[in-house]
């Protein structure tokens, strides 16, 4: 072979060091998933506001809790506008307590207001004619208005507080000539309006007028700083405001309007404190509140942040949530890094054990594939998600994919008695078609996937682009480099390989009936088994929901924790049994998961976040004995300056050791242990900074001494109806494009329908084989399998490893075809034989590292437990329809639809129509189990029928190419 080998040899060099380089230096950062942390997302209630000014509304909120979080001095938050009326805040490596608390800050809207209370026999009056009235009560008169009071430790429930309106008058009357200018008739009066408008400009005026000097908002303050007041338990904290300068002579003219009377000080709605003016206050004051000896430290910082960053001007509520404990995360790196080290020396021993020296160029060549996926991650800092890891995983199976074909085509070009270099370069030419061609199929899907979803599951889309690409060019490129150079430079002179499989030359197409009598079976048994299950097997991302992981100290039977839930009143909630994550010997191999664990996932039908709240709550209080205790707890007042940590480790510690982690923490000074025994410690410190600043410090120096804290609940995630039906919406967006995209490439690139469509039904063979497993195993509960985005990634994927697997068939009938042979079923014979090696062995690396990921996953609340699942029946299942499903179809195919062209379309057409009026609904006819039948979809189904019963016909054909030559003779089409 006459290649460029120094151009080449640099070229392969130079991104081996460059990846290399990238890796060392920037790294790959971990996701949410892995390193522990919360992902948020919010959404805006834009109702009120016009279209075109809600992109400048989103980018204001955005802005707003940038300020708050920037507040808080916490470091990695990353806030996304999601338009038109989403944003994302996510929080790297947070503690549950940590996440709950800043949750608390962004929600809240920050409206300060100022307001006098009604005077007091006044308003007891009206208090006892409320309470007394109850329902009848016909509100407060006009002029005033109840304010809720803000519930606190010492007073749950307050009453609450009759405020003056000043402006009520004022703004009757805005409203008042608001209301005219709709009037038909004065619209319709030019002189009318005009005077309507005057009129209602003067009393614009007059409501701006009494609003200056009687009404202030969090608008009007220039700063607010904390500050102490002495009470019987000691300094109590306040909050010290200041208005701005233009607003400071009203504030003071205002207070000494109102001496000797109640100033309500009005946040978020909630009636916070109401002080007595006591003297004119020139332009500041004081916002006290909390308990009854005043703010803690907590809840005064947490208002200061609020008032400095501004107010929201809409209301924020959260749509989805998913928060994992850094234990957790941890637990999925080790898991992750286990089943890549045995996926890749199975792989590895395979490939050495087919193939000898080729085998370890092939190795080779997956090393530096590897490097190149973690060098480009590091690159684009990217961060590697758990379904990112999975993506790895899977490339270490299918990157071999391409040097086993060339391999084999080596082979058999040797056996035709090719030289050793004739061999090699005709082995990559024959196969380079065959390889883009099945690659291709397998980056539209990844392509798709990644446009169309976000987070996690995008991560392990880019992972897929970049591990399709890679192995392409390590397969095409560098192992061509390695091959030629070691020819031309005579240092190998024959490539040995052990024999192949010698399997029997089949007659495939001859023993088709008992396959696809068999795969009809499964499909139509699938089909109506996912039917029937229900919504069992969606999970909580395509219904909405709250899930919940919670670690015990103890264990406890599963029929105990899910009769105590259902005691709660949640009678619907799912339990799992989760494998334990904890390293101690004690928890190690000593746990039976069917009857008892020291951790559970549990899912709730909880649907807004009020509900989601009163599952948090009520898990906390039902387990409050058994529940592991948080793992961090910070007292800011042992000593001055100092904060006592309590820590609760998952691992036996001593002193030496927690010593170690608090002097390699940045910004401590002078810790001290004062006790370190078991897997508790105290430690006090010093810290000049923000405490969550320390927090974010010592979960470093944490991961650096490999220790962990316990969590008591180490996984949480929560999802709305309207985020699930988008979620719902893009998977089925990504499955019909992705599909579209597959029919397109393979007609275009074979030109002929029978290829494109006897590609699909393959396809479609395999997505219902294994939607009917992930149904029945899931309703079993033998796998945690639930369709959700990850596992809408694993049929994308799998969509794409079962056309790569039919491609390969296809390429060699298509080669085969021109070859003189004139029986179609001969061609596909022989070219499933001769192509039948490569299918195996593919089959085995990429079956070896799924199933891998899949034992180590196994019971750990994984989203890899289920991804790996669909991809071990995806594997399984393509193999399969690639030889015994789609070879077929280009018999039947041809003969089903130029036999009787009418009947062909008049059922199409039955069923195109039957599919659009599904998209309307339609009235149920019959319940067959959990099965709804409706017109529409009785009418969908008219062509499947109708091409089943064509196909079970063709099956009982004795010769199925005289059958198909004579109807092409009659009709004068072609195949």
């Amino acid at each position: 072979m006459k290649l460029n080998y120094p151009l080449r040899i640099f070229v392969t060099i130079a991104l081996i060091v460059l990846a290399a380089y990238f890796w060392k230096t920037d790294g790959v950062d971990r996701g949410l998933d892995l390193k522990g942390g919360a992902s948020l997302t919010y959404r805006l209630n834009m109702d009120e506001i016009p279209p075109r000014e809600r992109e400048e509304v989103l980018l204001s909120t955005v802005k707003v809790i940038e300020e708050r979080i920037n507040s808080l001095g916490l470091r990695d938050v990353k806030v996304d506008a999601l338009p038109p009326v989403q944003f994302e805040v996510q929080f790297p490596g947070r503690e549950s307590t940590e996440v709950e608390r800043i949750k608390n800050i962004l929600t809240r809207l920050g409206r300060l207001e100022f307001r006098i209370l009604a005077e007091g026999s006044f308003a007891e009056a009206q208090e006892r004619m409320r309470r007394e009235m109850g329902e009848a009560y016909p509100g407060a008169p006009e002029g005033y208005a109840w304010v809720e009071g803000r519930p606190s430790a010492e007073n749950p429930n307050p009453a609450p507080s009759l405020v003056i309106l000043e402006e009520f008058q004022e703004q009757k009357e805005v409203d008042r000539l608001e209301q005219m200018k709709l009037d038909p008739e004065i619209a319709a009066n030019p002189d009318s309006l005009a005077e309507v408008d005057k009129q209602l400009e003067d009393a614009q005026r007059a409501l701006a007028a009494i609003l200056k000097k009687n009404y202030f908002t969090g608008a009007d303050l220039s700063a607010s700083k904390l500050g102490v007041r002495m009470n019987t338990r000691g300094p109590g904290r306040i909050v010290d405001f200041g208005m701005k300068p233009g607003r400071m002579q009203d504030f003071e003219d205002f207070t000494t309007k109102n001496v000797k009377k109640q100033m309500g000080i009005i946040i978020d709605g909630k009636m916070d404190s109401y002080p007595t003016i006591q003297s004119p206050l020139p332009g500041e004051g004081i916002i006290t509140g909390g308990g009854q000896f005043g703010f803690d430290e907590r809840e005064a910082d947490d208002l200061v942040t609020v008032l400095r960053s501004g107010s929201l001007e809409v209301d924020i509520a959260l749509q989805s949530e998913f928060a994992i404990g850094p234990s957790l995360g941890e637990a999925s790196v080790k898991r992750g890094i286990l089943a890549t080290a045995i996926g890749f020396g199975a792989v590895m021993l395979f490939m050495i054990g087919s193939y000898l020296f080729p085998g370890l160029v092939a190795i080779f060549a997956l090393v530096m594939n590897l490097l190149l996926i973690m060098g480009a991650l590091a690159f684009a800092q990217a961060q590697l998600s758990l379904p990112g890891i999975a993506g790895v995983i899977l490339t270490v199976g299918m990157a071999v994919d391409a040097n086993i074909l060339v391999f084999e085509r080596i082979r058999e070009e040797r056996k035709l008695g090719k030289s050793l270099a004739a061999a090699v370069k005709a082995g990559y030419d024959r196969a380079f078609v065959t390889i883009v061609d099945a690659n291709v199929t397998t980056l539209f899907t990844a392509v798709v996937l990644y446009a169309i979803t976000t987070g996690q599951v995008r991560g392990f889309a880019a992972t897929l682009i970049g591990g399709i690409l890679a192995s392409m060019f390590t397969a095409l490129f560098v192992t061509k480099t390695i091959f030629g150079w070691l020819i031309d430079k005579g240092l190998i002179t024959e490539l040995k390989m052990p024999v192949g499989f010698r399997l029997p030359k089949l007659a495939f197409m001859r023993n088709r009936m008992p396959w696809i009598m068999g795969s009809v079976v499964l499909i139509v048994a699938g089909y109506f088994g996912f039917q029937a299950v229900g919504q069992e097997k969606y999970d909580i991302e395509f219904i909405g929901g709250q899930r919940v992981v919670i670690a015990l100290d103890e264990k406890l039977p599963i029929q105990d924790v899910k009769a105590r839930i259902s005691s709660g009143g949640f009678r619907d909630a799912t339990v799992v049994s989760v494998k334990s994550d904890r390293v101690t010997e004690e928890h190690l191999g000593k746990l039976d998961l069917a009857t008892a664990s020291d951790s559970f996932q549990i899912t709730v039908a909880a649907f807004t976040p009020k509900e989601r709240d009163q599952v948090i709550s009520f898990l906390e209080t039902e387990f409050a004995d058994e529940l592991s205790p948080e793992g961090l707890h910070i007292d800011p007042n042992p000593d001055a300056g100092k904060l006592l940590v309590k820590l609760s480790f998952r691992e036996t510690v001593d002193e030496a050791r927690v010593m170690k982690v608090f002097e390699a923490t940045e910004g401590v000074v002078e810790p001290e242990v004062r006790s370190a025994e078991g897997q508790q410690a105290e430690v006090v410190v010093g810290f000049a900074g923000m405490e969550e600043q320390f927090r974010e410090n010592l979960q470093h120096s944490l991961a650096d001494e490999d220790l962990t804290l316990t969590t008591p609940m180490p996984m949480k995630s929560f999802v709305d109806p309207q985020t699930a039906q988008r979620h719902r919406d893009d998977a089925i967006k990504a499955v019909v494009i992705s599909l579209i995209f597959q029919i397109l490439y393979i007609y275009f690139r074979f030109h002929g329908a029978s290829f494109g469509f006897a590609a699909v039904i393959a396809l479609v063979h395999d997505v219902l084989i294994t939607l009917g497993a992930i149904a029945l195993f899931s309703s079993l509960g033998l796998v945690n399998v639930k369709i959700n985005l990850p596992i809408i990634a694993a049929i994308l994927t799998l969509i794409g490893y079962s056309m790569n697997d039919s491609i390969v068939v296809f390429d060699r009938i298509r080669e085969n075809m021109g070859r003189g042979r004139t029986q179609m079923s001969e061609v596909i014979d022989l070219s499933i034989n001769q192509t039948m090696s490569r299918t195996i062995r593919t089959s085995i690396t990429t079956l070896l590292v799924v199933a891998v990921l899949f034992i180590v996953n196994f019971g750990a609340a994984s989203v890899l437990e289920g991804f790996a699942f669909v991809l071990i029946i995806g594997v399984l299942t393509g193999t399969y329809s690639s030889i015994f499903v789609a070879s077929p179809m280009l018999l039947f195919l041809p003969y089903h639809y130029l036999r009787n062209r009418l009947v062909f379309w008049g059922t199409v057409a039955v069923s195109v129509v039957g599919v659009v009026m599904s998209l309307f609904g339609g009235a149920e006819i019959t319940q067959i189990g959990g099965f709804t039948l409706t017109l529409p979809m009785l009418l969908a189904l008219v062509y499947p029928i109708w091409f089943l019963i064509d196909l079970v016909r063709w099956l009982f054909l004795s010769d199925a190419d005289r059958a198909l030559n004579r109807v092409l003779r009659d009709q004068g089409g072609h195949a």
